[in-house]
Parts: structure tokens; sequence; C-alpha cells
């Protein structure tokens, strides 16, 4: 047992040591082992205690053991009372002793012959159990008291305690040896863990023992160590040179890893210094750089205290977070912008909403006329001054949208029932009428029936004629009359007012484009009569209206133009330019013959005479020419009028039935 504990690794003392020696009638939970140096330790099995030196509980047990006693079987166990001097402390003479009784028994055990301890046989009378449990208690004390350890067998153990009165306590031998195999078991585990705490024991010893000696200081090499500490008993405590120069190395690997931390923990702690100075200084914001910040902090303690590299690496660690705190208030700052701009156009919405409840605004609003009623509001100004989100005009057009979308659905059934009706709204109409037509009262405020709250645009055609009305169709006025007062609304009261408004100015202004196109279109057919009559040379300044009107009445012109009287009025106004100018003609030429004979005269001849040679030459008169160009302007002016007269009857088909569609 004692070489396997010699073998067992670093900082093994003890293998398998006797315990010493109790009073018989006391169970002590200390229990004595001897490393192999000859030291002595002691091991709590309760507490999983070690310790040098000896419990004032065992102090009378030792003077038992120290005395010469004689077993049953005449095997003398008794331990020499020498001195051993050393450094082991006060115990150094008590561990002598048990080492040499140590000895004595393992000898006995290589034998084959167990020794129970001295003074532990009780005679008489075997006690009485009332349970199994106590018996098998009073049995395992037995055990204990005569020292039986984790290497004895049964037999030789029987032998030397069957004298005791507790042996009987268990009837059976089966029982006996059950319990016996049992407390071999626990007093194996206990003797491993005692081996175990002596090895740590004498580890740490060793490593104290290392620790202490100033000579390895400057120079850690095992061979300084081992002339410097052989003969200390820690240094014997380790059973082989092997282990002992496994824990030196060991040591010296944990030594360089501890002065690498101190000094890790130093630059830590001069860093950490350095950064909360940094961080203090009201002058390091982002974009500081670096040779702004050494120039700054130089001769400050806790700058020179650090590195170069530690500084830098500090500085970039301190400029990160400057820099994340100033984006992240940066970030709140733009988030509480984002948060007041969105309440400043969740207010304008609202003011939008009023205006839209009050019906100062409507789908046909336009942004100027709503600008001027908002112009003076906070909501407004507050919205005007956002940097970011819709613009006021942007949230004027979105309401826009939802208003244009309400009153389509609302013209759906206004129609239906204005068509129902038959009503037709014309360029006269009233806004009252239509609204007593449909049975609804006029609003205090009636919107004008027209642009700028005109009938019409120029053209007084009176009651019925700005728009036709066909067969089964009435007039609002006309509507309104026939309807009477007090009627039965026909719309539902869902349908608001104002809807009915935006339909009969939509209307109006529907009549007043058909008005400006027929205007338009009866212009155009008086330019191209007036056109006819300029290229039709046979007309001449004498020419009767009868005669006239034979030579043009199978022109398209003169079709397309529907009124006489028009028709007489151009050709009267035409032939009375036609005498104008031949009336102008005739005044130059009598201008010519009474000029004086003067040499300017003469050369004046000289240059028509030569104007004549060269029209004579080309073989026509000046009229004559004129003659051939105005009739081939007239061709090209009617090809011109016949290929517009066809355009614009298409085009006249066209907008009637875009106006149709309008009106539908």
């Amino acid at each position: 047992a004692a070489a396997a504990a010699a073998a067992a690794g670093p900082g093994s003392a003890v293998a398998a040591a006797q315990p010493a020696a109790a009073p018989a009638a006391t169970v002590i939970e200390w229990k004595e082992f001897t490393a192999p140096d000859g030291r002595k330790y002691y091991y709590n099995k309760t507490t999983k205690e070690s310790r040098w030196t000896m419990p004032d509980e065992m102090k009378p047990a030792a003077a038992v053991a120290a005395t010469p006693a004689t077993a049953p079987s005449g095997t003398s166990l008794t331990a020499p009372a020498a001195t051993l001097v050393g450094a082991a402390g006060p115990t150094a003479a008590a561990a002598q002793a048990a080492l040499k009784a140590v000895e004595a028994a393992r000898s006995g055990a290589k034998a084959g012959v167990f020794v129970a301890q001295p003074g532990s046989i009780q005679t008489g009378p075997t006690p009485h159990h009332a349970t199994t449990a106590e018996a098998k208690d009073a049995f395992k004390a037995l055990l204990n008291e005569t020292g039986v350890s984790s290497t004895n067998s049964w037999d030789e153990v029987s032998r030397a305690i069957m004298a005791d009165k507790r042996f009987g306590s268990l009837k059976t031998l089966g029982e006996r040896k059950a319990a016996f195999n049992e407390f071999v078991q626990q007093r194996r585990k206990e003797e491993a863990e005692a081996a175990r705490a002596a090895r740590m024991a004498a580890k740490e010893g060793f490593y104290e023992l290392l620790d202490g000696c100033r000579a390895l200081d400057a120079l850690p090499k095992f061979s300084r160590a081992r002339d410097e500490l052989e003969l200390d008993p820690r240094w014997l405590a380790v059973a082989s040179a092997r282990e002992r120069e496994e824990l030196f190395e060991d040591w010296v690997e944990e030594r360089a890893r501890a002065e690498k931390e101190r000094h890790r923990l130093e630059r830590k702690r001069a860093q950490n210094a350095l950064r909360d100075l940094l961080e203090g200084a009201s002058w390091l914001v982002a974009g500081t750089p670096w040779r702004r910040a050494q120039d700054r902090l130089a001769g400050v303690p806790e700058f020179e205290a650090v590195d170069a590299a530690g500084r830098l690496e500090v500085f970039r660690e301190v400029m990160e977070e400057v820099e994340k705190r100033e984006k992240e208030a940066a970030a709140r700052a733009r988030e509480e912008l984002v948060r007041s701009e969105r309440a400043n156009r969740a207010a304008f919405r609202e003011l939008l909403a009023d205006l839209r409840a009050r019906g100062a605004v409507h789908a046909r609003s336009r942004w100027r006329e709503a600008l001027a009623l908002v112009e003076a509001e906070p909501a407004y100004l507050a919205v005007e001054r956002n940097t970011t989100g819709s613009r006021p005009r942007e949230l004027f057009e979105d309401l826009l949208e939802d208003m244009e979308k309400a009153y389509l659905e609302d013209r759906a059934e206004i129609k239906a029932v204005v068509a129902e009706r038959g009503l037709v709204v014309d360029i006269d109409s009233k806004l009252e009428d239509f609204l007593a037509a449909l049975g609804r009262a006029a609003p205090a405020e009636a919107a004008p029936a027209g642009k700028d709250g005109a009938a019409a645009d120029g053209m007084d055609r009176g009651d019925g004629e700005g728009k036709d009305v066909s067969a089964g169709e009435v007039t609002v006025a006309q509507g309104a009359q026939a309807l009477g007062a007090g009627a039965e609304p026909a719309l539902p009261d869902s349908i608001p007012t104002q809807s009915l408004q935006l339909y009969f100015v939509e209307q109006q202004g529907l009549a007043r484009d058909e008005i400006a196109k027929r205007e338009k279109e009866h212009r155009y057919q008086r330019e191209d009569f007036s056109r006819l009559l300029r290229h039709e040379r046979r007309i001449e300044a004498e020419t009767p209206w009868e005669d006239a009107v034979q030579l043009l009445e199978k022109e398209p012109e003169w079709k397309e133009l529907e009124s006489l009287e028009e028709k007489r009025e151009l050709f009267d106004a035409f032939i009375a330019k036609l005498k104008a100018k031949e009336a102008e003609r005739a005044e130059r030429k009598k201008s010519r013959r009474d000029d004086d004979r003067s040499d300017d005269e003469r050369r004046d001849r000289k240059r028509h005479k030569h104007k004549k040679d060269r029209k004579r030459h080309h073989g026509d008169s000046e009229d004559e020419r004129d003659g051939k160009r105005d009739r081939r302007s007239r061709d090209r002016s009617r090809s011109e009028s016949q290929r517009r007269s066809v355009d614009r009857a298409r085009g006249t088909s066209r907008r009637r039935s875009e106006s149709r569609d309008r009106r539908d």
C-alpha cells in the first residue's frame, strides 16, 4: 500500500497508513495518517478537512497509543517514543512513533496477520440490540476500534475480534461478512479521500515553499530550486523527483500566467483611468482627430501611464461611444421632429375637415381658394414650417380626392333623378329652381350659376335658348313650378346640398361650352363665305345680288351659312369694298395724266415704257395677271375651305357626342 501511495502522482503523501489508536468507548471523527517522509497528518471523514497538527480530540488517544500493550494474539504493537528532529513542527516526535507503529502493522499485514488495537477488545456477555440496524452499527464500531483497514481480509479480522462481546451482535456469518464488506468499502473511500487530501496538502505546501524562495525570483530553474530546498520537509513531502519537477514546471507556468495577468490588470486599470478622463472631457466630440487629442493630453498622468498602443485603443473606443451617443441623440431628435410634424399634419387635416363640413371647400375647389381661408391659421403655419412629409397643398389635394370620390357617388344618384324628371339645366337656369325641382330648399348662400356669377359669356339668348330642350324635357324653372311647394324630396338626405350645387354648376358649364362651340362654328361659316366672295372673279362691283345668288348657291360655303340675311350683309360689304378699290385705282390713273412733263416725268415715262415692254413681252396685262393669281388663290382657298368644312362637320359631330357623354 505504501508503494502504491508513492506512485500515485504529484503531491501524494500517503497511500494507506494504519489509523491511530482510540479509546474503546469513544468514536473519534479524526483519523491519523503518516506521510512517506514521516510527518503525521490528520483527516476528518465528516468535514473532509485535513491538517498537519493533531486535533485536541485525538490527544488522549495518542497518549494511550504511546503506552506498550500486548495484543490478544501475543503480537506487540508498541511504538517507541523517540524524537524526530526536523522542520515538521511540534508533532514531529509523535509522527516518528506513529510511523514505526504503522510500519509494524504493515509488516504484519504483509505476513497475513491482523492484530487488533491495544485495549479495543471488550469482553463480557453479548449485548442485546432492538433492531438489526443497531446490531450492525455495534459490529462496525468494533471493526473501527480494532483498526480494521481496507487491506485486511475477513478471515484474519474475524480471528482477531471474535473474543469481543460485540462480535455476536450479528447472529449469522453472512450478516457479519456483509457488514464487514460494507465497512471495508467505506474505509477504502475514506482512505482514498484522505490520500487525495494529503496529496493536495503536499502540493500546496510545495507551492508555498517555492513561493517563499526568493532565490527563484531571478532564475526559476528546477536545479536551483533543488539545491536550495531539498532538505525542507515540504520538498520531501512530494514522493518522487519526477513529481517535484512536474510540479515545479506547473508552478513556473502558473507564475508566468499570474505575472501576465497582473500586467494585464495594471494595464487595464491605467486604460480605465484614461477612459474616464476622456469621457469627462468636454472638448472631445465626434470627429476629433487623434493628433489633437494627443496634444491636449500630453503631460497628463493618466495619459502618460498608458503605452502608445493602449492610448490609441482607448481613444478609438471612447470616440466610438461619443459618435454612438451623438448618433442616438440625433436619431431621437429626428424622431421627435417626425412626431411633431406628424402632429402638425394631423391638426391641418382636422382644419381641412372642418372647412369641408362647413361647406367652405368642395370637390371643385382650387388650392388658391383654400389658401385664402387657412393661410392665417396656426395649423397651416405649423405644416408650412415642416421640413419633411406632405406639404399643405398635398394634404389639400388628398382631401380633394376624398371629396371627388364622394361627389361621384352622389352624382350618380343625382343624374338618375334628373333624367327621371327630364330636367334640363341651361345657362339661364337658377340654382334655387334646380333645388326646388328636386325637392330641396335653397341654402342660405347659393353658389353662382356660372363663372363669376354670370348666366352666360356674352350671348343673350333668353330663357331656354342656352340648351336645346327636346320632347319630354323641361327646364329647371318649369320643373320647380310643376313640383310645387311642400313636395316630397326626390333625393335622400344623405346627399348633401353641396353635391347638388356642384352638379348644377357642372351642367351650366356644359351648356356654356355648347354655346361657345356654336358661336365658333358660326364664325367659321361667315369667314368661309367671305373667302368665297373674294375668290369668285365673276362677281364684280356692279354684279347684282340676284346674279351672285345664281353664281354661288351651289357652293358648300353658301349652304353652310344658313341665314340669308347674313349672306346678303356679307355680299353688300364685299361689293362696297370692290367699289372703293376701283375708285382708288381710277384716282391714281388720273393723277398720273396730270403730272408735269419734267425730266423726272420723262424718266418716269421711260421706266414706265420699259415696264410695258416687259409686260408685253410676257403677253399678259397687269389685270389679267392679277385675275389669274386671284383664280389660283380662290381655287386653293376653296379646296382648303372644303377640307375645313369636312373637318368641321366631323368635329361638330364629335363635340356633340362628347357633350352628350359629359351630360350623362
